[in-house]
């Protein structure tokens, strides 16, 4: 699968391919050597004693105060579950990227050089996007994230496996069959949640290069490039929603699945004819 093929690359780049080194250390600000600054003690006095005050005033305050370290903590623990949530915006992020980064290789007369390379133009344009998603601040964190929801979704497995085997053992009539369908699901839970963010970035960086690959005016291509990435996230999403409307949960998240799996290998080998690959 091509969205898999791409999670795979984005977790572990060729370290050799120039291009990859290339694009994902460009545009990166160079560090300032600059003492940090330091707020003066008399201001800092000054705001203790207001927050001392507003505590006396509003004696709620100080139960929020207690809560907010407890919400905090809430969102660390809940932020692999939201993942899925926020790929979204990270895939529109990084087709924008993409799109931009093809933009100024275009507007340097360098482009046609890149794809030119002895790769071919193909494996120029995955290179590029691949060397442009490495240098996004949220990548790291994307993949630490996910790999953690497979840890923890791992040892809750085991655990609930053990614990029915136990209960198989100890007393095999009063057991049945729902510990089996929980296992099972677990699993289907983390397919759908790992196609779901692999499908996402894959998306984008279609989406991203087939724009790239016309040449339009700039502000055509990211208005295109980026409604097509909408369009080929929000139809599947929509058409998933009605279908679980009607009850068919797992054949809505199957076909929603199914659907952009199928537009971004259309996109793709569109995307290799245009470059005579």
């Amino acid at each position: 699968m091509l969205s898999w093929r791409l999670w795979q690359a984005l977790a572990q780049p060729d370290r050799d391919d120039p291009l990859i080194r290339r694009l994902s250390q460009a545009d990166r600000p160079i560090a300032r050597q600059s003492p940090p600054w330091r707020a003066p003690l008399p201001l800092l006095l000054l705001l203790i004693l207001l927050g001392i005050g507003s505590f006396f005033y509003a004696p709620q305050l100080l139960m929020a105060a207690f809560s907010l370290p407890i919400v905090m903590l809430t969102l660390v623990v809940l932020s692999p579950l939201l993942l899925p949530v926020v790929a979204p915006v990270l895939g529109l992020l990084l087709t924008s990227e993409i799109l931009a980064g093809i933009a100024r290789e275009r507007q340097g007369h360098t482009w046609s050089l890149l794809c030119a390379l002895p790769g071919g133009a193909l494996r120029a344009n995955w290179s590029c996007a691949i060397g442009i998603a490495q240098r996004a601040a949220w990548l790291l964190p994307l993949r630490l994230l996910a790999r953690l929801m497979r840890w923890l979704v791992g040892a809750f497995w085991l655990l609930m496996a053990l614990l029915s085997l136990w209960l198989a053992l100890s007393n095999p009539a009063a057991l049945g069959d729902e510990p089996a369908r929980i296992l099972l699901l677990l699993w289907l839970g983390l397919a759908v949640y790992y196609a779901q963010l692999a499908q996402t970035l894959a998306v984008a960086v279609v989406c991203g290069l087939w724009a790239s690959a016309f040449e339009w005016q700039r502000r055509d291509v990211a208005f295109v490039g980026l409604c097509l990435y909408l369009a080929l996230c929000l139809l599947p999403l929509l058409l998933g929603l009605w279908m679980m409307s009607l009850g068919w949960w797992l054949l809505a998240l199957g076909m929603a699945l199914l659907l952009r799996e199928c537009g971004t290998w259309l996109l793709w080998q569109h995307l290799r004819w245009r470059l005579g690959e």
